[in-house]
C-alpha cells in the first residue's frame, strides 16, 4: 500500500515539477509577448501601418508606416505630395516660360518696334519745330491746330516707347503655352488639397 502511494504521489510531483512548473518558468518576467501591431487607424488600406510610440519595435514601425503611408498618397493623391513626403522638403512648381524660340524672336520684334518709335518721334519733333514757327507767324492759320495735335501724338509716342511691347506667338505656341499654364494652375491646386488630404491621413493613423 505505501509502495503504490508513494509511487503515484512521486510521478504526480514530478509531472508539476517539469511540466507545469516548466511552463511557468517560461513565461515569467523575461517574456515580452508579440510585437507584431495589431492596431488599426481611419484608413482601412494602410492595415496596421499606424504611428505607435507604445511598442517595442515603434521606431521600425514608423518607418515601416511612413513608407507605406507614402506608397498610398503617391497612388490616391499622385506624384506631387509623395515627393513632398518623400522628401519631406516642399515642391515649388515652376511657372510655364516661352521657349528659347519665341523670346529670341520676342526681342528681335522688340528691337524692330524700339527703332521705328525713335525713327517716328524724331520725325515728329522736327514736324513740331516747324509748326511751332509758323504758329507764331502773323496768319497762322491752321497751325495752332495741328501743333496741338502733333504735339499730342509725340506724348503719346513717349508713353509707347516705355511701355512693353506685346509678344506676338503663332496660333500653336498660343495653344501650347495656354496648356502649359493650365496644367500648372491644375496641380498647383491639386497639391494645395493633396496638403490637407494627407495631414488628415497621417493624423488618423496616430494611435
Amino acid at each position: 500500500m505505501s509502495g503504490r502511494g508513494g509511487g503515484r504521489n512521486n510521478g504526480r510531483g514530478g509531472r508539476g515539477q517539469g511540466g507545469r512548473g516548466g511552463r511557468g518558468r517560461g513565461r515569467g518576467q523575461n517574456y515580452t509577448g508579440s510585437t507584431t501591431p495589431t492596431k488599426k487607424e481611419l484608413c482601412a488600406n494602410l492595415g496596421t501601418n499606424v504611428f505607435d510610440y507604445g511598442q517595442k519595435s515603434a521606431a521600425d514601425l514608423m518607418r515601416t508606416s511612413w513608407e507605406k503611408l507614402v506608397q498610398y498618397v503617391g497612388t490616391n493623391y499622385g506624384q506631387d505630395i509623395s515627393n513632398e513626403l518623400q522628401n519631406k522638403v516642399t515642391v515649388a512648381l515652376i511657372e510655364p516660360l516661352h521657349s528659347d524660340e519665341v523670346l529670341e524672336n520676342h526681342e528681335k520684334r522688340v528691337t524692330m518696334v524700339r527703332a521705328g518709335q525713335r525713327n517716328i518721334q524724331r520725325a515728329r519733333r522736327v514736324q513740331e519745330a516747324i509748326l511751332d514757327k509758323a504758329a507764331k507767324a502773323t496768319d497762322p492759320g491752321d497751325a495752332p491746330m495741328k501743333l496741338a495735335l502733333l504735339q499730342n501724338e509725340i506724348a503719346q509716342g513717349d508713353f509707347a516707347a516705355n511701355d512693353n511691347v506685346a509678344m506676338v506667338l503663332s496660333d500653336s505656341e498660343k495653344t501650347q503655352f495656354s496648356n502649359d499654364w493650365r496644367t500648372y494652375r491644375e496641380r498647383n491646386a491639386n497639391l494645395i488639397k493633396h496638403r490637407g488630404q494627407s495631414f488628415s491621413l497621417i493624423l488618423g493613423q496616430c494611435t
